[in-house]
């Protein structure tokens, strides 16, 4: 049964609990027997999979501490051929990565519609999956569905109440406290940062707080180009890429100043900026299966 499974799990320390996160309340109406209708208090949860207590199980499991320091270790000792985006200049320019205690990880985000697409509930069940994986081990293993950890599930329809500060945020102070304090195994400490965020182009600029319509005039999470310039550039026009110094600008005028979103592309701040040594203007991967193989 499904609870001896979930029983046996536990017992052999295989089986994370999800935290439930609160993020408020909402009056849903029911029909009583008697057919009247009645106000119900509801609560809007999102579901959280500690990604501390993950990290330690792995760092824990046999062999895993040995194969993620052989890799670190050929990999900055590599020379100058590009094997993947960590062999680039933004990983090696970032000491946070490059630390031989230091293990990176790369979040995937995307949402799921999990009733027919076709009917009339579409929407109100969709939800949102967040999932992890670590990326200093052999890319043999990066790609194997055990090498990938569900971290987050939330409704989508309350990304748009609440924001994903709220949905994020114990994830996010998770994230802060294993670079700043690491895990502690075998006498040393060993800390988790932040590398990349994957997702598709909708999810990645909903989630970084640009536009989500992709004819607006600045529709690009890389660069500030009219979409007008976009049909016509075939090389890439370094003065038009964001910024840090400037996307906090352009934030900052729209929040604080009221500057129309139209002038920029951008809505909002993201939430893992607060994370300081990880920016969405440095966030330069695109996810290959829908971009290129989905077309």
């Amino acid at each position: 049964s499904k609870y001896k499974i979930l029983k046996s799990f536990k017992a052999n320390n295989r089986y994370i609990d999800p935290v439930e996160v609160f993020l408020g309340s909402r009056y849903e109406q029911k029909l009583s027997k008697d057919g009247i209708p009645k106000q119900i208090l509801r609560k809007d949860t999102c579901q959280y999979i500690s990604i501390t207590k993950t990290m330690q199980h792995i760092i824990s499991l046999d062999g895993f501490i040995n194969l993620f320091q052989t890799y670190k270790c050929d990999k900055n000792a590599r020379d100058s051929t590009l094997c993947n985006i960590q062999d680039g200049f933004y990983y090696y320019s970032n000491p946070t990565f490059t630390a031989i205690d230091t293990i990176t990880i790369e979040l995937f985000i995307d949402d799921v519609e999990v009733v027919n697409p076709l009917g009339s509930h579409t929407g109100i069940h969709k939800l949102g999956f967040v999932y992890f994986t670590i990326k200093d081990i052999p890319v043999s293993l990066q790609s194997n569905l055990g090498s990938i950890f569900l971290v987050n599930v939330h409704y989508s329809l309350d990304v748009e109440k609440y924001g994903y500060k709220a949905i994020f945020e114990p994830l996010i102070q998770d994230l802060k406290q294993l670079l700043d304090q690491g895990i502690k195994f075998q006498g040393n400490t060993y800390k988790i940062a932040l590398w990349q965020i994957l997702g598709d182009n909708l999810g990645l600029n909903k989630l970084f707080g640009f536009v989500e319509c992709f004819t607006a005039n600045f529709c690009c999470r890389f660069c500030l180009a009219h979409k007008n310039v976009m049909q016509k550039m075939i090389k890439e026009d370094i003065s038009l890429l964001h910024h840090k110094a400037g996307h906090d600008t352009h934030v900052r005028d729209v929040i604080e100043r009221n500057i129309s979103t139209a002038m920029c592309g951008v809505k909002s701040d993201c939430p893992f900026n607060e994370l300081g040594y990880w920016h969405i203007t440095s966030n330069l991967v695109v996810d290959v299966m829908h971009d290129l193989l989905e077309g």
